[in-house]
């Protein structure tokens, strides 16, 4: 089971009634693809001027790096990104699913997210690359 705040993000998304999927890779049958990059153009679109710029990767890095944080074992953290986890012979002999440990995995990075977004805004310092000079 998704977490809430997953939930009502999903809940947001357009829908198109000839495919059930969040993030549909084509609308329907002799639709034009719509691919992650338009989506995330789309997506700038609503951002606030000046938003520094972001890749989708972006989102996989943080989230991964937010579950470390929060405590989630390595191994499913992996998984739910979608991650080969192990070598081979593992990979072979281990198909069990991880989904109840992928849910609680998302409940405790969502919960992570939540205490970080009502935390004090005096914690938050921006974010400046290196100087490539």
């Amino acid at each position: 089971m998704l977490p809430k705040l997953a939930l009502n993000v999903i809940a947001e998304q357009p829908r198109h009634a000839v495919n059930r999927h969040v993030f549909p890779a084509k609308w329907g049958p002799g639709h034009v693809h719509v691919g992650l990059d338009t989506m995330k153009k789309k997506f700038d679109a609503r951002l606030p001027a000046g938003f520094e710029p972001w890749v989708v990767h972006d989102l996989r890095r943080t989230s991964r790096s937010l579950m470390s944080e929060a405590g989630v074992d390595r191994n499913v953290a992996e998984r739910v990104l979608g991650h080969k986890v192990g070598g081979g012979v593992e990979r072979t002999y281990d198909r069990f699913a991880y989904i109840r440990e992928k849910g609680a995995a998302l409940a405790k990075l969502a919960e992570h997210i939540k205490i970080i977004l009502a935390g004090p805004v005096d914690n938050v310092v921006p974010y400046r690359p290196a100087s490539s000079s």
